[in-house]
This record gives structure tokens, sequence and C-alpha cells, in this order.
């Protein structure tokens, strides 16, 4: 068994101010799980049910919880669903990608060099360096988005509906690069999706959350073929 690069234990989160309001709600209830070293986790669950502020919580986003948050590794990367608004729309492509080296004092010659790399790498041209990320298809942005989250040496990435605002022939390509930079850059990632579909391609573990807990967790195959919750049998059989 790979060691853990996250540890979750027992994790409650709650919305609202002070714990006397009555506006002051539990997100998530209990939660603990491990995302082992080279492994894809997948969660999965209905929209509302904490999978996001779970996100958070892993990249020091949410302070208002209980529990621990044990990372074996630096603060992860994240991928959005939307990957043009999670590219600044005032810098280029270029910009973009250096910024993650030039915070590490990385020189220039270094950064230009690394860009090129891993541009070539998800498989874009470097005439794309100079262009907005408006002036970019939505592969084109999720690409820049992952590359963005690679270049900075990140172990662990979450992705948060990566592939959901993509047609079905570019969801396809990004996950076959997704698996291909786990291999390469020996990468871990927590993928956040509601399709089971996409979990049973790319996903070697998945955990099933439903109201903010985690009701099943299990490899994808015993989870597919053999689910135990009936939360888990609902969203196979929809």
């Amino acid at each position: 068994m790979e060691q853990p690069i996250v540890e979750v234990r027992h994790l409650n989160s709650f919305y609202g101010k002070s714990s006397f309001s009555k506006r002051r709600r539990q997100i998530l209830k209990d939660v603990s799980f491990c995302i082992y070293r080279g492994e894809i986790l997948g969660l999965v669950g209905q929209s509302g049910g904490g999978k996001s502020t779970l996100a958070k919580a892993l990249c020091g986003m949410l302070t208002d919880y209980t529990g621990e948050v044990i990372l074996h590794t630096e603060k992860p990367q994240m991928v959005f669903q939307d990957p043009l608004g999670s590219l600044n729309p005032a810098h280029t492509v270029g910009w973009s990608l250096e910024e993650p080296l030039r915070l590490q004092g990385k020189s220039r010659p270094e950064r230009q060099r690394a860009v090129r790399e891993i541009l070539q790498r998800v498989g874009l041209d470097d005439s794309l360096l100079a262009r907005y990320p408006r002036q970019l298809s939505g592969g084109q942005c999720q690409r820049v988005a992952i590359a963005t989250a690679v270049i900075g040496g990140r172990e662990l990435i979450i992705a948060d509906e990566p592939v959901s605002a993509l047609d079905v022939t570019t969801q396809a390509q990004i996950l076959r690069l997704l698996a291909e930079l786990k291999q390469e850059y020996h990468l871990s990632y927590l993928f956040i999706t509601h399709d089971l579909n996409v979990v049973y391609q790319i996903c070697d573990r998945v955990l099933v959350m439903q109201n903010g807990e985690i009701v099943e967790q299990n490899t994808v195959e015993a989870l597919f073929s053999n689910p135990q919750h009936p939360y888990t049998k609902q969203l196979l059989d929809d």
C-alpha cells in the first residue's frame, strides 16, 4: 500500500458566522479518508452535498471546521470546471504559466524553457503563449489550466468537475492527458465529478458523498460491481 499524501480525520465543517446563530448549518459530517500517493480518488455525489466544501478544506480555503486535514505534501493545486474563469483574463497564457515559477524565484530562461516543455506536453503549440484565455477554446483553456497546476511541481491536484463543460471528444482527450501526467509527474488526484462514467474511466477508488457524509468508499471495480449503500445504488441506476 502506498503512503497517504493526505489524511482527513473526522472533518466537520459549518456555514454561518456564529455557533449560536440559527443560520449556522453543518456541511461536512465526520468525514474521514486518505488519498494515497499515485492514485486518482473519485468523489461523487449530488450538487450541494459538500464536495466543493471538502476541496476548499484540503486547499486551506476553509477555516471553520473541526477535525484534521494532514497534508504530507505542499498545498494542493486546483483545476476547476470552468477553465476560462480560472485563468486571469488580463494576462497571456505565457504569463499565467510562468507565474508559479516566478513565485519560486526561477530565472527568466528557466521559466521560458519549462513553459515550452509543459505546453508541448499538454498538446499545445508555442503560438498560444501570446494569446489571452478568451482567444482559446474550452479544451485549450483546460489544457492550460492543467499545465499551470503541474508546472509548479505540486504533487496533489484537486480536479473539480474538470471535464463536465467539455464535449465528449474533448472530455476523452483531457481524461487521457490527466492519466498520462499522473504517471509522468508522479501525481495524485482528488477527482470531483457527478459523472460515474468518468469515475469508471479514470479513478482507482471512489468516495460517495451524500449530504456531507461519506456513505461508501471502495475501489471502483468493487463499488460498481457490488454497491452497498442505497444512495450508491441510486447513483448507479440513474
